[in-house]
């Protein structure tokens, strides 16, 4: 290398900044050099510059190399580190000492509540338990003092595989760590998943599977998948119910499905209540509900049927009071068959329900009628009042008393403003003008008064019912009849429940006389009122006096 070569290698690097600048002064000391100088001289000096600089140039590469490869080891520490910490699962390590090292995913953090470097490892896996702990350090000792694989995958099998850390449910698993040539640096990796709401979500989804989501009991599949295995090993005798709610349907028809959705769980809860701990109460599906009895004889089930009706008869009415018609079976001795046992017991349900129809619906109706809201003092007098009169008038006008008109009067007259159960009462009495929004929901009991008449099984009635407040000038509501549209025996029902509700006082308008109300009646014929009926009814009442 000649000397103009030398002066521009020496600005090319500046890594070894003080090695550089040596190279430099010498550089220039070469030019300060006379003739006096040998060549000899500065040949053998420019030589042990560039050899100089060789060096230099060499160790700034190994530099550069080794800093790149540090990065980069650095870099994929960080990648591995970040990858750990983002996986979900804890990641720690120890050794013989079963000291956990200092290095640990930050899932261990969350698990074990903070920095867990140097902490015990049985202390960790089990707090707060001695004999746990000297169960794990019993087997890690195991398994570093073991001198061959199987002796080491012995002693780790005898780990439990679930740890319970304050509130947390965590699966471990141990893997052993790569090792030295020599196996100095011997230890373990423990993977820990914590596993608590997986748990949860497979609790949940296997109640969710066999129960019923409304009622909190059992529910049809569990009585389908389970029923082999469990009447296999019950105890005998064992009795079975069958449950039908009455008037279910009618709730929900004339309430809403929520109101029907509460006399539901109200059901179940006595049916809980009442059974034993070995029992199983079933939601068969709608209406019905399956009550399994191990252990249980016909005098017991008997009793239970009795105790059951009575809980359900000492419930007050909300809106109804609850009511069942239940069928049982027992088998002896000699083990039935399931399917014997529900098919007798409901085909005792079904009988029971056909003998208790008329009773329950008296029942219903008394209580629905009970909770009617009015505008006047006394509703119950009113249905009384009203009832009475029709049927009378009925008889004047051609209704033969022994009828299904005259059932179907006397019917509407029990249940004409039954769909006022849905108006609140400080509606009804309200003394000031009612808004557009409170008149439209007063209108609306009329088709609540339709439902529930349908839901007895009263066609003729539930159209009467929504036909009261239709006009013979078709004005009315809901559908605008007219004359003769409108069915008779609401046309005749009318015009007594108007003269009744005239005769007697009401929160926002005083009682009229008997003259006042027949001339009001009068009045209106034709246009409310069917007028040959409205004057057949005042002639007769002229002349009952």
């Amino acid at each position: 290398m000649n000397e103009g070569k030398l002066r521009q290698t020496t600005n090319r690097n500046q890594m070894f900044e003080e090695e550089w600048n040596v190279v430099e002064d010498n550089v220039r000391q070469l030019d300060l050099w006379d003739e006096r100088v040998p060549d000899s001289v500065r040949s053998q000096f420019t030589g042990l510059l560039e050899e100089y600089i060789k060096l230099l140039k060499w160790s700034s590469k190994i530099f550069v190399i080794s800093d790149a490869q540090g990065m980069m080891l650095k870099q994929r520490e960080d990648e591995i580190r970040l990858l750990f910490d983002h996986a979900g699962q804890g990641f720690l390590s120890f050794g013989p000492d079963l000291l956990a090292d200092r290095s640990f995913s930050e899932e261990c953090r969350r698990i074990f509540g903070g920095r867990i470097g140097g902490q015990p490892i049985p202390a960790l896996f089990a707090p707060g338990d001695p004999e746990r702990q000297h169960i794990y350090e019993e087997a890690f000792q195991r398994y570093f003092d073991a001198q061959t694989e199987t002796e080491k995958h012995a002693a780790l099998q005898r780990l439990p595989q679930q740890l319970l850390i304050d509130d947390k449910t965590v699966q471990a698993a141990f893997k052993p760590a790569p090792t030295g040539p020599n196996g100095e640096d011997e230890r373990l990796i423990g993977v820990l998943t914590d596993v608590t709401e997986q748990l949860h979500s497979r609790e949940r989804i296997d109640y969710l599977s066999y129960h019923d989501p409304l009622t909190g009991v059992y529910n049809r599949t569990f009585l389908e998948t389970r029923m082999g295995e469990w009447f296999r090993s019950c105890a005998l005798p064992l009795s079975v119910l069958v449950i039908d709610m009455n008037g279910l349907k009618l709730t929900n028809d004339v309430f809403g499905h929520q109101v029907g959705d509460k006399l539901l769980r109200n059901a179940a809860q006595i049916l809980q209540q009442r059974s034993k701990e070995l029992d199983i109460v079933i939601r068969w599906g709608g209406d019905e509900f399956v009550m399994l009895l191990p252990g249980t004889d016909e005098a017991a089930c008997a009793e239970m049927v009795q105790d059951i009706i009575a809980s359900g008869a000492a419930t007050m009415p909300d809106p109804i009071r609850i009511s069942m018609a239940i069928g049982a079976s027992t088998s002896g001795v000699d083990r039935m068959s399931f399917d014997s046992l529900f098919m007798l017991a409901e085909q005792q349900m079904y009988k029971h329900k056909l003998i208790e129809s008329k009773q329950v619906r008296r029942q219903f109706l008394r209580e629905l009628t009970a909770g009617i809201p009015s505008d006047g003092p006394d509703v119950s007098a009113h249905i009384e009042r009203v009832t009475a009169l029709s049927m009378r008038f009925a008889e004047v006008v051609g209704v033969s008393p022994k009828s299904a008109d005259m059932e179907t009067l006397r019917l509407l007259a029990a249940l004409h403003d039954i769909g006022n159960v849905l108006v609140p009462e400080a509606l009804l009495r309200k003394a000031e003008p009612l808004t557009e929004a409170e008149w439209e929901l007063i209108r609306s009991h009329s088709e609540t008064g339709y439902r529930l008449a349908q839901s007895l099984g009263e066609p003729a009635v539930a159209e009467a019912i929504l036909a009261l407040h239709e006009r013979w000038d078709g004005t009315g509501y809901p559908y605008r009849l007219g004359g003769e549209e409108i069915p008779f025996l609401s046309r005749l029902f009318t015009i007594v429940d108007s003269y009744d509700t005239m005769m007697h006082e009401r929160i926002y308008k005083a009682a009229l006389t008997k003259d006042e109300a027949l001339n009001e009646l009068i009045a209106c014929a034709g246009s409310q009122f069917d007028p040959r009926l409205t004057v057949h009814f005042v002639d007769w009442l002229q002349e009952q006096e």
